[in-house]
């Protein structure tokens, strides 16, 4: 190594000398996947070593080793971290289908549209190997490079579309901002690295187009813009994100790939500059943007809030690579607040990695992952380590080790950032984010966090909890009725219903100065089969339910109705339940406080003395561990049902089914309890009287038209 490897270690921070320690704990718990090629000791592979994820985990887990390979702290540590990443580079190089050998199945591994995402993020690890690999490593680095960019220019397919594809929608199938992003990046970092490439302009120019579609939106398509000496309405391809930057990735409000889209541009943006290759401009599109979208999701401990949920594991994946957004954000935009972040997430995985006691990060909370799915799990594993393994490479050092950053990312409104749009909006302490289109509405004020979304995971999903606690945050249907039916599809837990007979059939989403008012109908219940031969009519829902959110402007409290009708036939219900509230049996949180308050009318708890809880009529806590409902995959939940409706009913048609009205409010000690009562008036009309904070809020409800009619009125007059 040219650096003394000593004084690399050495150089390093507090923290940075704490994650070099845990890295190591963790390489040496992870020798147990670890698996020496018994024809040829010079290879070996981590997990599976299959094509496909397990590629990709090969390359994650060598930017641990080879990081470890410089900023361990022994030489045992750093001599036996280097071998490892060196014969895992040399296995994952040598299996690519231009290579001599095949992976653990037998196959080598294939050029995909996802095939370059491991080895970009490892380019900062296989930078730190230079020294240590011989010629043939470097010939056979330069020709995985080189083809892999090839097929990029003329076999790019993902799915059955070719070519460089955008859409707005994730039903499309051409929703790729990540794919197009570090599919760019390998372009343009293969044409950098191997200048004399025959092609390499062509690289350069293909890397344009897909960065230009990685994070762009529908003014892009008239944008006159000029970036790397392309007109960018020229080789627009369509909007990936929505006017409000918001993203419907995997179908569904994906705050995790907003992370995912920035950190492949962090990556990509300081390996060049380390290399003092120029970057193009066209890999900081619309990242201003992008981080004023992302920034207000990231709670104070520095975890991702999931406003639309998410369909993998709990604090994982998505999660880890916001560690390289926030070290863009801290060089780049120039957020002050990024560093203190990305030291609150290193500090909840070191929580984590201390609670399995065996130097993995996840060795007790995916367990039972460990034991159905090691390939699923190794990678979560590899996950994390090489993104702490980055940041230990980016910022883990001290300010001379550090590396530097070169150009400000591009927006799309020019560099100017007074000419650049405000994703957030400001009203006094708080901030508010939405979208019509895309149907959902979020606020943050100082005491609380707020979001309701209508195009989630799960469809349904709203989030109360206090800004500072986020480990009170469960997204998956959370503040949604739960109905399970004779003849649905099976739900992916028991706190859930079926996804697969739920649709959206309209909602509204309206904003008021620190708050919002929006409601939706769902479709409850279709495409029902029974077995021995009935199935419902086609397009026929079993029930409809009405759902409304209102946050109140007082940075405390949010409203809300269910109210759930039968359809036009005698529906067979099994069983049904309000409210939903949803806390996290969290692995960063001690045993929570439930304590239930007396209420004249209702029910009501006081949840660690800092969420108010009430509803208009019965409320039951259901704990839900993972070993009871092992579809949880990584934590359980205190469940609290309201109106729970028990045993098979065949309900009569445009019967009440769930009629729960309730109320939230984040509380601090000393405050008075938050009193709340709803009143009917008529078949169609609702009235929910709302005390907190010595305001008194009347929100009244009129259902009888399609989408119910909402107004708050104060002592001061209606709220608009």
């Amino acid at each position: 190594m040219t650096e003394p490897d000593a004084a690399a270690y050495e150089n390093l921070t507090p923290l940075g000398r704490s994650v070099a320690d845990r890295l190591a704990g963790w390489l040496e718990s992870m020798e147990r996947y670890v698996t020496i090629d018994p024809a040829d000791a010079s290879r070996c592979w981590y997990g599976s070593g299959y094509p496909g994820w397990g590629i990709q985990s090969q390359f994650a887990y060598l930017s641990a080793a080879a990081t470890l390979g410089r900023y361990g702290a022994t030489p045992e540590v750093r001599e036996h971290a280097r071998e490892r990443a060196l014969t895992v580079l040399r296995y994952a190089l040598n299996s690519h289908r231009t290579g001599a050998q095949v992976t653990a199945d037998g196959r080598r591994w294939p050029s995909t549209w996802i095939s370059n995402l491991g080895p970009e993020r490892a380019g900062f690890a296989i930078a730190l190997l230079a020294d240590d690999l011989s010629q043939a490593d470097r010939d056979r680095l330069r020709e995985v490079r080189v083809a892999e960019a090839t097929w990029l220019l003329e076999e790019h397919v993902r799915g059955p579309l070719a070519g460089i594809q955008a859409g707005k929608w994730g039903d499309s199938g051409k929703n790729w901002p990540e794919s197009n992003i570090w599919n760019g990046a390998h372009l343009w970092r293969t044409a950098s690295a191997y200048p004399d490439e025959p092609r390499a302009e062509e690289f350069r120019s293909r890397a344009v187009e897909f960065l230009l579609n990685g994070v762009s939106v529908e003014a892009d398509a008239t944008s006159q813009a000029v970036v790397d000496g392309v007109r960018v309405a020229d080789v627009h391809r369509g909007a990936n994100f929505f006017d409000s930057y918001s993203l419907d990735h995997h179908s569904y409000l994906n705050a995790g790939y907003m992370v995912i889209c920035a950190s492949n541009v962090a990556m990509a943006h300081f390996d060049f500059a380390e290399q003092g290759w120029a970057a193009p401009e066209s890999l900081g599109w619309h990242q201003a943007e992008l981080w004023q979208a992302i920034k207000p999701m990231i709670a104070p401990d520095g975890r991702l809030v999931r406003i639309g949920g998410d369909s993998r594991v709990r604090y994982a994946y998505c999660q880890e690579y916001l560690l390289h957004s926030l070290v863009y954000a801290d060089r780049v935009h120039g957020d002050a607040e990024a560093p203190a972040l990305a030291q609150g997430l290193i500090g909840l995985g070191m929580r984590e990695q201390d609670q399995g006691g065996d130097g993995s990060f996840y060795g007790r909370r995916l367990r039972g992952l460990a034991e159905r799915q090691p390939y699923y799990y190794t990678r979560l594993e590899a996950d994390r380590a090489v993104s702490w393994a980055w940041w230990l490479r980016r910022a883990g050092a001290t300010a001379l080790s550090q590396t530097p950053t070169s150009q400000t990312p591009t927006s799309g409104a020019g560099s100017d950032e007074s000419q650049r749009p405000s994703i957030w909006v400001r009203s006094g302490e708080t901030l508010s984010w939405h979208d019509q289109e895309h149907g959902f509405a979020v606020v943050r004020g100082p005491r609380r966090f707020a979001s309701a979304a209508w195009h989630a995971e799960s469809l349904s999903q709203t989030l109360v909890l206090p800004t500072d606690r986020s480990d009170l945050a469960e997204w998956s249907m959370n503040l949604a009725p739960v109905l399970q039916w004779e003849g649905a599809g099976a739900a992916k837990s028991t706190t859930e219903s079926a996804r697969a007979n739920r649709r959206l059939a309209d909602f509204s989403v309206q904003t008021i100065e620190g708050g919002f008012v929006t409601s939706a109908r769902v479709a409850e219940g279709l495409d029902l089969r029974i077995q021995e031969g009935w199935g419902s009519a086609a397009d026929q829902p079993a029930a409809m339910t009405t759902m409304v959110v209102v946050a109140l402007p007082d940075d405390a409290t949010v409203v809300g109705l269910q109210l759930c009708r039968a359809g036009n036939y005698h529906v067979p219900l099994l069983s049904a339940y309000g409210l939903n509230l949803q806390i996290p049996d969290d692995v960063h949180t001690p045993d929570r406080t439930v304590v239930e308050v007396p209420c004249s009318t209702g029910a009501g708890v006081l949840i660690d003395d800092v969420l108010d809880v009430r509803v208009s009529g019965t409320l039951e806590r259901v704990q839900v561990s993972t070993d009871q409902d092992p579809a949880l995959r990584s934590i359980g939940v205190d469940q609290f049902r309201a109106d729970q409706r028990r045993g098979a009913f065949f309900v009569a048609p445009g019967s009440v089914i769930l009629d729960t009205a309730w109320a939230i409010r984040v509380t601090a000690p000393g405050e008075p309890p938050l009193q709340f009562e709803r009143h009917r008036t008529g078949d169609h009309g609702q009235e929910l009287r709302v005390r907190s904070g010595g305001e008194d809020y009347l929100v009244t409800l009129d259902t009888s038209g399609e989408m119910p009619q909402v107004e708050i009125t104060t002592d001061s007059g209606a709220i608009s």
